[in-house]
């Protein structure tokens, strides 16, 4: 799914799905919040 803000924007939409792969691996997590003018992830990673 793109919405309609990503019109005219270049990608192939697989940013998340490898973020989330690495974050998971890493023992991490990630947050999202959304409202009318769009989404703010943030990620989480234990400290080493």
């Amino acid at each position: 799914y793109r919405g309609k803000q990503s019109a005219g924007v270049d990608g192939v939409g697989i940013g998340l799905y490898l973020t989330r792969d690495i974050v998971n691996k890493q023992k991490g997590y990630i947050k999202v919040a959304s409202d009318e003018n769009g989404s703010t992830f943030s990620i989480f990673l234990k400290k080493i």
